[in-house]
């Protein structure tokens, strides 16, 4: 989610529903009042949606992420993880794996890892 995405989130919610809102995306438990008010006010409703896609694409990072971890696991041990996370790679265009994770491109870092996994050249 990017800075502007938040920002217009924030804008969104009324400071009336803020309690009412953090309990229905987290718990989706809500009062028959504010699921009303949910059905009849389309900014609310648009934010209920962008924070679920931002919970989507965070769970999607983190699958890729885990996916990283454990490929990096299955190949090497102790301290070589850490070099080989943390050493510039030349099918990364000589930036580290770490940084690029750091970077949100954690997708880039997983084709590597598959690709030596299944023995397809990049």
């Amino acid at each position: 989610m990017n800075k502007k995405e938040l920002q217009e989130i924030l804008w969104l919610i009324e400071k009336k529903w803020h309690s009412d809102f953090l309990k229905f995306i987290e718990t989706g438990e809500a009062s028959e009042e504010f699921l009303n008010y949910l059905d009849s006010n389309s900014d609310a409703q648009r934010a209920v949606g962008l924070i679920m896609t931002a919970q989507a694409r965070a769970f999607e990072y983190i699958g890729k992420v885990l996916k990283v971890h454990r490929l990096v696991n299955h190949y090497f041990r102790g301290k070589d993880i850490q070099k080989w996370l943390n050493s510039p790679h030349p099918s990364l265009e000589d930036k580290t794996p770490q940084s690029l994770m750091n970077d949100g491109k954690a997708g880039a870092v997983l084709v590597l890892l598959e690709s030596v996994r299944d023995g397809t050249p990049l």
